[in-house]
């Protein structure tokens, strides 16, 4: 853990809870009117969550009580912030509050000309961008802090929860000094590569720098308060936790998506800070058409942020009219009690993956685009073609790279288009020293992000052509359409060539280099590019593995494609898909989501191929098994997700289980060295059956409900001492 979050209560809580009743005018009138005051003390005596988050400052730039510094909304006289309080206060349950700190929504208060000028981002045009407020200006000294001290002086929150901290480059008078001053020349925008990204990373310290003034302020106030900063260490940002961020929490999943889960949890839980998900109640298609969600799906997003060792936020939106009902009641007393009783075995805990998938804040400064952009969605992409192959990895960008990278045996590299420098350095070095590397597609350029140039080296200096040809591996029954192509005329070894339908060998797919004591495994296709273009199915129906089609079906039939980018990628075709509960696996979707299955399946065998003796876990359960590792102390857990059930946030939800439906004998081995002190499954209560193999073990769970640990005893402690230390490297010195 970093610093400012060491022994703060956020590290072990394992439920909190967002009410996002915001502050607007249209509704300023009936805010209140129908609360049941009843309800919500019991809701506080029988759910117990560890803190509530209520608003403090709206994100229509509203203050949600009487402040002196910032206004509530015309006609507003409720005092539901002042109640909600108190009944906190009485019941023992913290009080968060949520702030918008950086910006707010453009149809929000306005401001005068006069602080517009002051405190607004001014764009390249010489407009103010409403309104969204400029780190370098006097906002965060002049009102973000002092509405701060004043809400800790009247509620004495246990901790703040920032939202808004996007910013937009700015051209006003304090960052022209500024950049002046850092890189001695002037701030203006240009249409050049270069210098757009070095105008980005000025854009990113000075958020960070703000951040920090902020939380020293009110550090200063309540060294004990915990700060989280929405969105601020993203996917979509690839930041590293500073000092000033004690929790990293964010409300990604308005819009659900199971594989959007298990990518963002999985990046979160190798930051360093306690870390959590917004979860929402109700499916938010941009705020339009809500309707409540499912308790099987909140119960799986609940399992996977448990066994990735997060807390889970429940974010909920009541009517302006009144507080949650007895549904939601109910609902969010079975999540909390689901995540108390994981609590000790989860939240905490320390990923111990051995294939790190590598994730370039240079290339998101060279490449921006905020949230859900292509580069976030390729390397989403990447990590759910290996996850699903069921190969222990986990999402890091540069700095949590070079911490963990001694735990790795395979480190992945999604067609990443820029690598710094110092991290294709120390990647170079990590393989020549005994490490292997995964390339999936062209080998990443080595350079900052402001200072790429027509000869700049790539990674491992792999360089390539793009054949320009779409094309097709076939390999027995199954087919796996890779993309484009790539040619190259380096000196490599062939593992796998491209199969075509009649038998015959095409081109070099799959092909392997020497790198000092290490191996370059090089996968010559645009696979990450196809598989993020075509549709994604969001872990439901077909893209659950099951039914393949055989060659003369698939000839037969034209290719389902969807444009890369053209698409969001929580949109999906609207139809309905029969259920079949008596089996493990959902019938096949009949939309042919053609890709997805065969390719995950050939890229999930290279990474196991370049693996080869170092694989630390394998099994053949359906995709939708999710299987996560990690540790705490001398034990090592596996965790196994059960996100089988069909899944689609935008289509009927009425043939849903409140439960995900039981599978039946999901086994998998673990390569372990040494024998371990004891194997038990937990909770307790949950039947498993376990054996010794030459390699470790072999587990079997008879029948998986949402989520099962299978603890393996003092094995951490054990790995050290042993061979295979190779596997969890980075466990030595962390505890």
């Amino acid at each position: 853990m970093r610093a400012t979050a060491s022994g703060k209560w956020i590290a072990n809580a394992p439920f909190v809870v967002m009410i996002d009743y915001n502050t607007n005018v249209p509704e300023t009138l009936c805010y209140g009117q129908a609360c049941d005051w009843d309800e919500w003390r019991r809701y506080l005596a029988e759910v117990r969550p560890d803190c509530v988050f209520i608003h403090a400052l709206g994100c229509w730039g509203w203050a949600a009580y009487d402040s002196r510094i910032i206004p509530m909304p015309p006609g507003m006289h409720s005092d539901y912030t002042d109640r909600m309080a108190r009944a906190c206060a009485e019941a023992g349950v913290r009080l968060g509050l949520y702030v918008a700190s950086f910006n707010y929504r453009d149809d929000g208060r306005a401001l005068t000309q006069e602080k517009q000028d002051r405190w607004l981002i001014r764009q390249a045009d010489g407009s103010h961008a409403l309104y969204r407020f400029c780190p370098n200006s006097p906002w965060p000294e002049e009102y973000l802090v002092p509405f701060c001290l004043e809400a800790m002086d009247r509620y004495h929150p246990a901790a703040f929860w920032f939202d808004g901290t996007y910013t937009l480059p700015c051209f006003c008078e304090h960052c022209r000094r500024r950049f002046r001053e850092q890189y001695g020349e002037d701030l203006q925008p240009v249409a050049d590569r270069n210098k757009e990204a070095r105008i980005q990373l000025f854009k990113d310290r000075n958020a960070i720098e703000a951040m920090q003034r902020v939380a020293k302020a009110l550090y200063a106030r309540d060294p004990k308060i915990v700060l989280g900063w929405g969105n601020v260490v993203d996917t979509h940002t690839l930041r590293t936790a500073f000092e000033g961020l004690d929790w990293s929490a964010a409300d990604e999943l308005n819009s659900p998506d199971l594989l959007w889960t298990e990518f963002e949890a999985t990046y979160r839980s190798t930051l360093g800070v306690p870390a959590s998900l917004w979860m929402p109640d109700l499916a938010r298609l941009d705020l339009i058409h809500p309707r409540q969600r499912p308790k099987a799906v909140i119960l799986a997003e609940a399992a996977c942020l448990a066994a990735h060792g997060l807390n889970f936020g429940a974010y909920h939106l009541p009517p302006p009219d009144g507080l949650i009902g007895r549904q939601l009641h109910v609902l969010d007393a079975a999540c909390a009690e689901f995540m108390r009783s994981r609590a000790t075995f989860c939240l905490g805990n320390e990923s111990a993956a051995n294939v790190g998938i590598v994730a370039s804040y240079a290339n998101n400064l060279r490449y921006p685009g905020g949230r859900l952009q292509p580069v976030e969605r390729a390397l989403q992409a990447t990590h759910e073609m290996l996850a699903q192959s069921h190969l222990p990895c986990e999402v890091v960008n540069d700095d949590a790279f070079a911490l963990r990278m001694k735990g790795y045996r395979l480190a992945v590299l999604g067609e990443i288009g820029v690598l710094a420098p110092a991290t294709a350095e120390r990647l170079q070095t990590w393989v020549r020293q005994g490490g292997k590397a995964l390339i999936l597609g062209a080998a990443p350029v080595i350079a900052e992000p402001d200072a790429v140039q027509p000869d700049s080296p790539r990674l491992f200096g792999l360089t390539c052509a793009d054949s320009g040809r779409m094309a097709r591996h076939f390999d027995g029954e199954r087919v796996a359409c890779v993309g484009t192509l790539l040619y190259t005329a380096a000196s490599v070894d062939v593992m796998w060539r491209r199969r075509e339908v009649d038998g015959r060998e095409g081109e070099p797919l799959l092909v392997k280099l020497p790198w000092g004591k290490g191996e370059v495994w090089w996968l010559l296709a645009r696979v990450v590019t196809e598989y993020a273009g075509t549709q994604p199915d969001t872990l439901g129906f077909g893209n659950l593995g099951g039914a393949t089609e055989t060659i003369e079906e698939i000839l037969r039939t034209p290719d389902y494609r969807v444009a890369a980018g053209s698409r969001p990628p929580w949109v999906l075709a609207d139809h309905l898909v029969e259920v079949d509960y008596s089996g493990a696996r959902p019938h096949r979707d009949l939309t042919r989501e053609l890709p997805h299955p065969d390719l995950r399946r050939l890229v999930g065998q290279a990474a196991y191929a370049a693996l080869d003796e170092d694989w630390l876990l394998r099994s053949d359960a359906p995709a939708g098994v999710e299987f996560v590792v990690n540790w705490r102390g001398a034990d090592l857990y596996v965790h196994l997700v059960n996100h089988v059930f069909p899944f689609q946030p935008h289509g009927d939800w009425h043939f849903l289980p409140d439960q995900a439906p039981l599978l039946a004998d999901v086994a998998f081995e673990l390569q372990l060295p040494a024998q371990v002190s004891a194997v038990k499954a937990l909770p307790e209560g949950v039947e498993i059956r376990c054996e010794r193999t030459p390699q470790g073990y072999r587990v079997v769970v008879p029948r998986l409900g949402q989520h099962v640990a299978v603890l393996f005893a003092g094995s951490a402690s054990r790995l050290l001492r042993s061979e295979g230390e190779k596997a969890l490297h980075h466990l030595e010195g962390q505890e």
